[in-house]
């Protein structure tokens, strides 16, 4: 078994580096996320209202398209947020991620990103159709299966400009609620090939 793991070692350092500069790749991602925000109901006759910290889980796809350089890895990204309690997104984002090339299948990273979302937020009475802007900053790995494919796992802190509000009646008074997000955790496993 030592002999196996010592060759496939060897292997990955002679024959496949992840992510070469001056690659060009095209990928898949798949992932989680979870989003914390704040939720404020009001009541708009008593003036009374009441907070509560949320936090949504959902999965997301997304496809991307990258370049290495030198100086390390500059990206776009087409994702899309599956609904989840009435709410889903799709988004626009570009990435430079720094890379600490080596000799090995490893490829570590850290980089900042930023996107442009579309969210469709449902609820009992209404949809709401809200734009907004993600910003943060990832850390992840690139590790070489072969010269051509390779597979990527990171995680991103995002920054959210999302926030809405709606009215409602409910009995006889109307009550405001509104939601702020706060940030956004991403997880996400992704496939590359790279020419």
């Amino acid at each position: 078994m030592g002999l196996f793991l010592a060759s496939l070692m060897l292997m990955g350092t002679t024959s496949a580096m992840a992510a070469k500069v001056g690659d060009t790749s095209v990928g898949i991602a798949f992932g989680g996320v979870s989003v914390d925000s704040t939720v404020t109901a009001t009541n708009l006759t008593t003036g009374s209202s009441a907070s509560a910290e949320n936090t949504d889980n959902t999965t997301y796809e997304a496809f991307r398209v990258e370049k290495y350089y030198d100086y390390g890895r500059m990206g776009i990204e087409l994702g899309h947020l599956n609904k989840k309690d009435g709410a889903t997104a799709d988004y626009f984002g570009v990435e430079y991620a720094y890379m600490v090339y080596n000799e090995s299948i490893f490829t570590p990273f850290l980089g900042v990103l930023a996107d442009y979302k579309r969210s469709e937020i449902t609820d009992s009475s209404s949809t709401i159709d809200k734009s907004s802007y993600d910003y943060g900053l990832e850390i992840g790995a690139v590790i070489a299966i072969t010269k051509a494919i390779d597979l990527e796992i990171g995680g991103r802190y995002l920054r959210s400009t999302l926030s809405y509000e709606d009215i409602q009646t409910v009995a006889v008074d109307p009550i405001k609620t509104s939601m702020d997000v706060d940030n956004v955790m991403q997880y996400y496993f992704g496939v590359n090939y790279n020419f």
